[in-house]
């Protein structure tokens, strides 16, 4: 009868090996350190790569989408939204209000898949009305 409570202790070592292995660096961030993060500028990844490039600019509670440049010309701010970052213990989500241009697909809340000083990966699903969308992006240095 000893083998129950071995197999428990067993269960539970391999349950918390097996989080840790897979944990998110985004758990139990604050929203200060977020909008920290997001700060600055993110070259949106063109998936696929016909589509043409742009750059986000997030700074304290507003974003600005640039077209990429022409030869000799600055970029060019083409839209703007507001956002606001939510934390949870298991998530992070961005809520998007206020963009123009593709307002049906950028508008929404997004979750944070993947945020390092280098990366970017955001994904909504509309409320599981049009399947996932997924935008990427690389801190502008």
């Amino acid at each position: 009868m000893k083998t129950k409570p071995i197999l428990s202790w067993m269960i539970t070592v391999a349950l918390l090996i097996g989080s840790w292995s897979c944990s998110k660096t985004e758990y139990f961030k604050s929203e200060s350190k977020i909008k920290e993060q997001l700060l600055g500028s993110w070259n949106l990844i063109p998936i696929p790569r016909t589509n043409p490039p742009e750059t986000w600019i997030f700074s304290d509670a507003s974003i600005v989408r640039q077209k990429a440049p022409s030869y000799n010309t600055e970029p060019v701010p083409y839209d703007t939204a507001t956002f606001t970052v939510n934390t949870s213990m298991l998530k992070v989500e961005i809520k998007i209000d206020n963009f123009k241009v593709l307002l049906d697909e950028l508008n929404g809340t997004w979750q944070v898949v993947s945020l390092d000083d280098d990366f970017l990966v955001i994904a909504t699903d509309h409320d599981g009305t049009s399947g996932i969308l997924q935008r990427e992006f690389q801190k502008r240095k």
